[in-house]
């Protein structure tokens, strides 16, 4: 009676101590096969007025490359199917006029979960150093009526930075 005692004893105590890990940094939005993270307790701005169209920064060979020296010194070394991982993810974001980053979006795969938690620093890095401040990058936007601009939003593609900058990894 006392051993199965102390078993059950010991089976509440682990499964009390073994909660699921969580992110810390972001807020979690499951949509079918993917998790969307946003910054934890922040609600999404609301643009109002002329917004940034035909926004060709991310496109633009020469800015991804730029930007790609950034996104694989945080996250590189990987291996070629945590690379595959890192290719699927994708990141919307929001600027204001002053073209300074006021909100993002990351959609990750969902099976991936575990593989983002423990680099969930990195991704935060990786906005912050990359997109925080764009307005030094001015003339690369496209603002059509830039005295009613409000701000905007444009993707990013973890894609693109391989597609585009492969030679800038480390063999």
């Amino acid at each position: 009676m006392i051993r199965i005692n102390i078993i059950i004893l010991t089976v509440l105590f682990s499964s009390f101590c073994c909660k699921a890990q969580s992110f810390s940094l972001f807020d979690e939005d499951p949509y079918n096969t993917s998790i969307f993270l946003t910054p934890k307790g922040v609600t999404r701005p609301v643009l109002e007025g002329d917004q940034l169209y035909e926004f060709r920064y991310p496109y633009v060979i020469d800015n991804v490359k730029k930007k790609a020296v950034i996104f694989f010194r945080i996250f590189e070394p990987l291996t070629s199917s945590e690379r595959d991982i890192m290719r699927r993810v994708c990141a919307e974001i929001t600027f204001t006029s002053e073209l300074k980053m006021s909100y993002y979006n990351i959609c990750i795969p969902r099976e991936y979960r575990s593989f983002f938690l423990v680099r969930e620093q990195k991704l935060v890095q990786w906005l912050e150093e990359s997109f925080s401040d764009m307005s030094k990058d001015r003339k690369e936007f496209n603002i059509a009526h830039p005295d009613k601009f409000v701000g905007g939003r444009f993707m990013v593609w973890g894609r693109g930075f391989y597609i585009h900058a492969s030679d800038l990894l480390k063999k």
